[in-house]
């Protein structure tokens, strides 16, 4: 994929984002952008964690978003107008949640055994307490 970056400056920061050019994205100006939007992964990954049990822990959740970060900063098209920013947020709230699918479609072990049959003992014909 050939992109470059341009700056883009806010009041706060100047934050750099992939936009396509001539070269490859080198590795270090990939590196740079990814480090640049990791508050943004922890902010939507914190906003995303509100809605869930406490049981899930938001580094599994940060985790999943840089996951989506890598992948926004690779698949980034800034040809059609979009700004990167925006575009990564979708990404990384995506990958969150396709993690999220993804850990709740195992079965645990409880369920696994008990649909297996292995837990399961045949029934006696009346109950113990009668």
């Amino acid at each position: 994929m050939s992109t470059a970056a341009v700056v883009v400056k806010s009041p706060e920061v100047s934050i750099p984002v992939p936009m396509q050019a001539e070269g490859p994205l080198t590795r270090e100006r990939r590196d740079t952008i990814i480090v640049a939007h990791l508050p943004l992964v922890r902010a939507i990954a914190a906003r995303v964690r509100e809605n869930l049990p406490v049981q899930v822990e938001l580094d599994d959740l940060v985790h999943a978003g840089v996951l989506g970060l890598f992948d926004a900063v690779e698949k980034f098209d800034a040809s059609k107008g979009v700004v990167f920013h925006l575009y990564a947020k979708h990404r990384i709230r995506g990958a969150i949640l396709d993690s999220l699918r993804q850990s709740t479609s195992k079965p645990s072990p409880r369920n696994s055994a008990a649909s297996s049959g292995a837990a399961r003992t045949k029934p006696s014909a009346r109950p113990r307490w009668a």
